[in-house]
């Protein structure tokens, strides 16, 4: 469901969103596969060049920049219970914004009893 809330168009135009969709199936459930995808989705929001710094202050950096603009940002992280958490790795979960501001909204979704990391 989350996946067409951000596809088609069910939400105001005004809301500016940024998905990341885990899927553990896909080993696209990481850490660094998370600031692979939402990192050039903000860049573009923000209208800043696109970087090859994909670290987690630059993701936090343009959040920050992103939020504060005019126009709401929905962050949606669907799946948290598929984060495969590989060794040396922080959970998805650990690295969202704990600060989002007026403008910023964050929504995440998971199966009702995953086992999400015991440190969040």
């Amino acid at each position: 469901m989350l996946y067409e809330l951000v596809t088609y168009g069910v939400l105001p135009d005004e809301v500016a969103v940024i998905a990341y969709f885990v899927r553990a199936r896909s080993f696209d459930a990481d850490e660094s596969r998370f600031l692979d995808a939402v990192v050039p989705q903000l860049e573009a929001l923000c209208g800043e060049q696109a970087a090859l710094d994909r670290t987690l202050g630059r993701f936090h950096q343009l959040w920050q920049l992103a939020c504060a603009g005019a126009r709401p940002v929905l962050l949606v992280v669907d799946a948290l219970d598929e984060d495969l958490r590989p060794a040396g790795s922080a959970p998805i979960a650990a690295r969202l914004p704990s600060l989002v501001g007026a403008r910023g909204h964050i929504l995440v979704s998971s199966r009702p009893h995953p086992e999400i990391h015991a440190g969040l």
